[in-house]
């Protein structure tokens, strides 16, 4: 009898965000595989928001060390120090990390002191883990620059198959009045940080009275962008709509979707915006140059607002060319089973290291 590998992951929590998406997409697949038996571990409960998993999922504090697994397959700074804590010097158990995010990227989040604390801790342990996978390769240069050495990237991919369900009624309703009242109507999914970029397209309003915007996310700037919207005169334009589950339903009410991240370490709602058939608009930043090129979807200039207007314009008059382009690019690169089947070998990978 062939033996399973067995696998545990570690995530913070089990809050609807990119990276707790991507280990359900993994679960989920891992379900149909007779190589592999695993469990989801996390540490925090959320009351809303909340991702629910089609496998066992068991709530655990820090200082309860798992037992009986080969693999331990971490997610985050605290789940990434807890593996390195119980795990790092036992040959018997293998610490794959995947980084979501450059680290540099933790100065949008906190402090001078803390963001460089967190960054020097996290580095530390990206050096210790016995592999690390990026999610482009991008980000794998960036952490060999760094001292990472053993390093893969795998691209996040999403589900194929899964067809866009309708929106509650009342949100429909909301969101056709609104849509009527503008010529073009654009939107993003996301959570409210500085490094979204979001006041750029707060910006871009005020030059473009005809555009309408719809904002999904919920944040710590959401108080801070609708202000901005007041001091700017734009608040007719924006529709704050805040967390939505399952938000890429609401991408057939975008006539373009725009992503002006300053930094991102890989865009998971970019690729449901091609998976779904909606044109992107996205900052030129490398992350996204690398994922998508010019004629799969439309690049702007960072924080260069008459940039960003052409460029919309560009897209919306070239709306076919940028979804076929973007949708082909989508299943040959970043399904949920291309991700998945990567991970699964990574897995075996490690079994058979000795």
């Amino acid at each position: 009898m062939i033996k399973k590998n067995k696998i545990c992951f570690v995530i913070p929590s089990l809050l609807d965000r990119g990276p707790i998406k991507v280990v359900k997409s993994i679960t989920d697949l891992m379900l149909t595989q007779t190589r592999f038996e695993f469990e989801v571990f996390y540490f925090d409960e959320v009351k809303s928001s909340k991702l629910h998993f089609n496998c066992k999922v068991e709530k655990i504090n820090f200082s309860h060390k798992l037992k009986g697994f080969d693999i331990i397959h971490t997610h985050g700074l605290r789940p990434d120090l807890y593996g390195i804590y119980h795990y790092n010097n036992e040959e018997s158990v293998y610490h794959i990390s995947t980084a979501h995010n450059y680290i540099d990227e933790l100065k949008f989040e906190y402090n001078f002191f803390i963001s460089t604390v967190f960054y020097h801790v996290w580095k530390a342990i990206f050096r210790r883990v016995d592999y690390l996978v990026t999610l482009t390769v991008a980000m794998k240069k960036y952490y060999e620059k760094r001292g990472v050495k053993n390093i893969c990237h795998i691209y996040n991919g999403i589900l194929e198959n899964k067809e866009q369900t309708p929106v509650q009624s009342n949100d429909h309703k909301l969101l056709t009045s609104f849509r009527d009242k503008f010529s073009t109507t654009i939107g993003s999914m996301c959570i409210l940080t500085e490094r979204k970029g979001i006041d750029q397209v707060l910006k871009l309003l005020t030059i473009n009275k005809n555009l309408g915007f719809i904002l999904i996310g919920d944040g710590l700037l959401l108080n801070n962008l609708k202000r901005m919207s007041n001091l700017l005169g734009v608040q007719e334009q924006v529709l704050f709509l805040g967390y939505k589950e399952n938000s890429y339903k609401y991408l057939k009410y975008f006539d373009a979707f725009v992503i002006p991240s300053r930094s991102e370490g890989f865009g998971l709602t970019l690729i449901e915006a091609a998976r779904y058939k909606t044109p992107v608009i996205a900052s030129d930043i490398p992350t996204f140059r690398e994922l998508f090129n010019k004629n799969e979807i439309a690049f702007f200039k960072p924080d260069d607002i008459t940039d960003f207007n052409q460029k919309l314009k560009n897209i919306i008059s070239n709306k076919q060319m940028y979804i076929d382009n973007a949708y082909k690019k989508y299943l040959n690169n970043y399904t949920d089973k291309i991700m998945a089947n990567k991970y699964f070998e990574l897995y075996e990978k490690a079994m058979f290291r000795y």
